[in-house]
């Protein structure tokens, strides 16, 4: 069926736009375009039309060899249109669009979002992207010479032996190879904690130096779950050799030094590269798979499914993912998969994620080390802050880029990170410290007590034997077991924080008594004076509750 544009031909006046049709072009937006035997006719209107609300039309006859024949206009710019500085819908790489991104990012703003955010702010209807910027800025550079590609082996190597100050305490470059290319810049402050810790995590960033090459930052979290920078490894490429060779590279000095290499969880994203190198390393090492690389996956792909399934499956997720057990996680992820399997618009999603982080790559949940983070967020935010504080957006040269590296570890040698275990000997000190995660991992113990008041404290295999019968569905495992208190003891309880309860991860924020109960059987209340537990709290409008009132109490 033919538009009203095409049956009312008489109201199109012809006009001549065929000799500067490319330079008028950049005014206008395509509505339609119809196929002939003669060539095509493509009908435009004006780009001011959502601001200023322009009827303009024009259509256009191109010929088989795509040669204007015939253009026509329907319609005039209104005053609001004609008034408007119509240069910005020019060409988007016009002089005027250059010369703007280049002055924002001489005044400072490096980064391309912002310069972005900028742009669009102050010229509203300019049609521009990132990727613009992109290309404008890295032009602009080129023709600096900022992009200098001509850069050897031989230069690499005589900047590692410049930083490579043997007997050195100082920061400076550990290791380097040539085949391939690669920097280990460290210092042996950091590289001993190694031999105290029992995470690592591991990440590569990239956009930080103009040669592409990827940038490796490596530490580990202490007891107030704050990352610690002990390593960036500028590679040639981020494979599996590269993260061995780092691996390797510890361990050496290591045991040059009479030391062991303590580490037992290497956290990361979901890198296939870093699992087959802690595989061939030490495959008795844990490897955990980032929980919120795993999230955010599941945000980006079930998108196109129906609200109601989308938030139910995220909830779904959540809950299994807090489990303190092994047992509970896998039965829990099997009927789960079963139930979103049966729509036909999870079936393609449920697919792809039983494959990435279903069976060797289930290793996001709480339960499979539980004294180890689950997440790599806060070697993301370190890589950030070297994006923003060091370099300030701006890629480096290898000669500024290995300075920059030497502070970072200098900066991150200065810091002293909580890594020790600290016997408690009064309740206030205990207090301060009372909601972190503890760091290391050895033989455990895992009690598993019910949560429910007409009900005594029974094992984890009488309940699944007594309630196998009523799960049928997900919904009605995660009922039964949010109310199941995971109680995880490391032995030997040297001080409170040896003990985990998971009482809060579907209650409010507060441990529960099982720990001061468990604390009485096994006559370890020495740890400490007074049982660490919050009140309850009642039905009703709540009282005020002077702080710390609970610690009076001691029996339940």
């Amino acid at each position: 069926m033919k538009s009203k544009e095409q049956k009312n031909i008489f109201d199109w006046t012809i006009c001549t736009l065929e000799d500067n049709w490319e330079t008028e072009k950049w005014k206008w937006s395509v509505k339609t375009s119809v196929r002939s035997q003669r060539g095509r006719t493509t009908y435009y209107y004006c780009k001011s039309k959502s601001v200023n609300e322009c009827k303009a039309q024009l259509r256009v006859d191109f010929d088989v060899y795509n040669a204007v024949v015939c253009v026509a206009k329907k319609y005039q710019h209104n005053e609001l249109c004609v008034e408007a500085d119509l240069s910005s819908c020019q060409r988007v790489n016009s002089r005027y669009l250059k010369e703007l991104i280049i002055s924002i990012h001489n005044s400072g703003v490096r980064r391309p979002r912002d310069i972005f955010s900028i742009v669009k702010t102050s010229k509203k209807d300019i049609n521009l992207s990132k990727r613009i910027i992109y290309n404008v800025l890295y032009s602009y550079k080129k023709k600096q010479n900022i992009y200098n590609q001509n850069f050897t082996s031989e230069d690499f190597a005589t900047l590692c032996k410049k930083y490579n100050k043997p007997n050195e305490d100082n920061p400076k470059v550990f290791k380097y190879t040539l085949a391939p290319l690669r920097a280990f810049i460290t210092s042996k402050k950091l590289l001993y904690y190694f031999s105290i810790v029992k995470n690592l995590h591991i990440d590569a960033t990239y956009k930080i130096n103009i040669y592409s090459f990827p940038v490796i930052i490596l530490g580990f979290s202490d007891l107030n779950k704050r990352f610690i920078c002990c390593g960036v490894v500028i590679a040639e490429n981020e494979n599996t050799d590269t993260y061995l060779w780092i691996f390797e590279c510890i361990k050496e000095f290591l045991e040059t030094h009479k030391l062991k290499f303590t580490v037992n969880n290497i956290i990361a994203d979901n890198s296939e590269q870093i699992s087959a190198a802690v595989r061939l390393f030490d495959p008795n090492i844990k490897r955990t798979n980032c929980w919120a690389h795993v999230y955010r996956l599941i945000n980006r792909t079930i998108n196109g499914c129906n609200d109601i399934i989308k938030n139910e499956f995220k909830k779904e997720i959540l809950s299994l993912q807090c489990f303190s057990s092994q047992k509970l996680f896998n039965q829990g992820i099997k009927l789960l998969l079963l139930k979103y399997s049966q729509f036909t618009s999870t079936k393609q999603f449920i697919e792809e994620f039983n494959k990435k982080y279903v069976g060797k790559n289930s290793n996001w949940y709480e339960a499979f080390d539980i004294w180890s983070p689950s997440t790599n967020n806060s070697l993301e935010r370190f890589n950030l802050r070297i994006k923003e504080s060091y370099i300030n957006w701006e890629k480096m040269n290898f000669n500024d880029f290995f300075d920059i590296s030497l502070q970072i570890i200098s900066d991150c040698g200065e810091e002293t990170p909580r890594i020790d275990k600290i016997l408690y000997t009064s309740k206030e000190a205990l207090l301060l410290d009372f909601e972190f995660l503890e760091y290391s991992l050895s033989e455990t113990e895992i009690l598993y007590l019910i949560r429910k008041k007409n009900e005594n404290n029974i094992s984890l295999e009488i309940f699944i034997q007594k309630y196998t019968e009523c799960f049928f569905t997900i919904n009605d495992f995660l009922e039964y077991f949010s109310s199941v208190c995971f109680l995880t003891v490391r032995y030997p309880i040297i001080n409170f924080m040896d003990i985990v309860c998971s009482c809060s991860y579907f209650a409010k924020n507060r441990k529960c008594s099982h720990i001061y109960n468990f604390l009485k059987n096994k006559n370890l209340l020495n740890l400490v004076d007074i049982a660490l537990i919050n009140v309850k709290a009642g039905r009703g409008r709540p009282k005020k509750i002077k702080k710390n009132a609970g610690l009076k109490k001691e029996a339940f």
